[in-house]
């Protein structure tokens, strides 16, 4: 950040005063700045007896570089005086910071709007049904200890009857039956199914996309691997993993 002894010397306009400039008439517009974007616009033209209206010689070419040259030593000097009027805080090993204030002026978009995603399945049937969907809260109430638990992940109620003390087992079970490991089975079942749900929605919104005749979309979804030959096999071998786990604990 400049320090006293190096900032540009030049006369100080003022903004929305008289003076903006080298010049003292009163009919130069004030400075535009935005202090959030560190810009600063000088709305005033040019002096028309530096503008050539021919061929430009060096004399004039010399009188208009510097006549622009004082105009940016001008324009920044106001600009340097708005960043140095807010508030500082002092950092051991950066310095003075500045924290800037929220920019004025709108700036553009770099990229286009992101396009929306295909709908899923559920989303299509849930739109015509008038369905409306309720975010579910992480922590759920357990009668049993009269206390919030974790719906998933360690503890969660989903594993509930898993780690119970006591399960009811039907007259016919066989004899190796085990209520802990078949509730563990049906959760990792559940697991598995929700997975290729969710790689069959992404192979439909791939397909979606490509009909829709942007060769973008077709590169982007043939590139990432989330076509339809992609997700099929990651499917696939979700559904094996599964079965072999199955196949283990039985």
């Amino acid at each position: 950040m400049p320090t006293a002894s190096n900032t540009i010397v030049a006369p100080a306009p003022t903004i929305g005063g008289a003076s903006n400039g080298a010049s003292s008439s009163s009919d130069r517009l004030p400075l535009e700045l935005d202090a959030g974007l560190l810009l600063s616009v000088d709305p005033n033209p040019l002096d028309s007896d530096l503008v050539p209206s021919s061929e430009p010689s060096t004399s004039t070419t010399t009188a208009l570089d510097e006549h622009l040259l004082s105009r940016v030593q001008q324009a920044t000097q106001v600009l340097f005086n708005a960043v140095f009027s807010l508030p500082v805080t002092r950092n051991p090993d950066h310095g003075p910071i500045v924290t800037l204030p929220p920019p004025l002026l709108g700036l553009p978009r770099e990229k286009p709007m992101p396009k929306p995603k295909p709908l899923t399945k559920w989303e299509k049937f849930a739109r015509t049904k008038g369905i409306n969907k309720r975010r579910r809260d992480k922590m759920e109430y357990d009668d049993d200890q009269q206390e919030w638990v974790a719906r998933w992940g360690y503890k969660g109620a989903n594993k509930k009857e898993e780690e119970q003390w006591l399960h009811p087992v039907k007259a016919n079970a066989d004899d190796d039956y085990s209520p802990a490991r078949a509730a563990k089975r049906a959760r990792k079942d559940r697991k598995l199914k929700n997975e290729g749900q969710r790689l069959r929605n992404l192979q439909r919104a791939a397909a979606t996309s490509a009909s829709g005749g942007s060769s973008e979309a077709k590169g982007s979804s043939s590139g990432n691997g989330l076509g339809g030959r992609g997700s099929q096999q990651q499917g696939q071998r979700f559904q094996q993993q599964g079965q072999v786990e199955q196949q283990g604990q039985a």
